[in-house]
Order: structure tokens, then sequence, then C-alpha cells
């Protein structure tokens, strides 16, 4: 999409200088190419409003802030693999410092949508979500251009 585009080509270079972010590439092995990238910060998940979690408001997470495939490359298994690349370094940064979620603000459509569930993320506000995914199916434009989805890193995480 052109903010993605933009992202890549205007601000990851700010981003990254600033400590806001940082970016990985994928590239097709043995040439120069960019198959796609990613763009990961830290950041948290306000539970407060979707759910019940004595004692703890805010919880520990990592943001996954841009993810673009190529579109030459698409439907190939790469955004998958760079899915498995992100659980990799926040497994790795949970080591170190708390860190549960790993956190998504999803493009609202239904490609989109179905990658991440297929991926395990769920949305943080089911209801929000589910209501989009209708709306999607009737063809119908969504009210918000993102939802907000998370993957619980203990899932995955061994103990």
């Amino acid at each position: 999409t052109d903010s993605l585009d933009n992202f890549i080509f205007n601000d990851s270079k700010d981003y990254i200088r600033e400590g806001y972010s940082q970016v990985y590439f994928l590239r097709e092995k043995g040439k120069n190419v960019i198959i796609g990238f990613f763009a990961i910060s830290c950041g948290y998940l306000d539970f407060r409003r979707s759910l019940k979690v004595k004692r703890i408001k805010f919880i520990p997470s990592i943001l996954l802030g841009q993810l673009a495939i190529d579109m030459n490359y698409q439907e190939k298994g790469y955004g998958s693999d760079i899915i498995k690349k992100v659980m990799t370094i926040c497994l790795k940064v949970g080591e170190k410092v708390g860190c549960r979620m790993v956190i998504v603000d999803a493009i609202t459509d239904l490609r989109t949508l179905r990658f991440y569930k297929r991926l395990r993320f769920k949305y943080l506000i089911k209801d929000a979500g589910e209501k989009i995914e209708r709306a999607l199916l009737r063809k119908h434009k969504p009210t918000k251009s993102t939802v907000k989805m998370y993957f619980d890193l203990n899932y995955i995480r061994k103990f």
C-alpha cells in the first residue's frame, strides 16, 4: 500500500535513527532483491477495556508496526516466515525483559485479517473484529482502517 511504501522509502531511516523502531529486510538468497520487510518496536496492550485482567492493566508487548511483502512474492509463505522471525526476536527479548504479546494494527481487508488469524493472532476486542469481518464479507467498507490484534507469546514459550 502507499502507506507502507511511504514508510520504507521516507520514514524508516528516521524511525531507526531516533530509536522508535528497528526495520528488518527479507532478501532473496544470492540476490540483492528485497522480498519484504517488517518494523518492530516496544509497546504495550491496554487490556482495561477489553479483558478483565486482575492487577495488570498494561501488558508488555512488541509492536509489529509494519509488515510488507513485494507483490511479486506474495502467497509464497514469506509473510509467515517474517512472523516466525518476529516471534523469535520477541522470545529473545522476553528472556531479558518482560514481553508477553505481539501486537499489530492489521489493515482491515479480509486477506490481511485471515493471514493473522491463521497465525493465531486474536482480535483485542473480539466483537469489534468480527463486526469488521462481517462488513467485509458483505462488501461493505469497515468503519476503521485497522483493527488491533495480538498474539500471546506464552502460546509458544517454553517454560
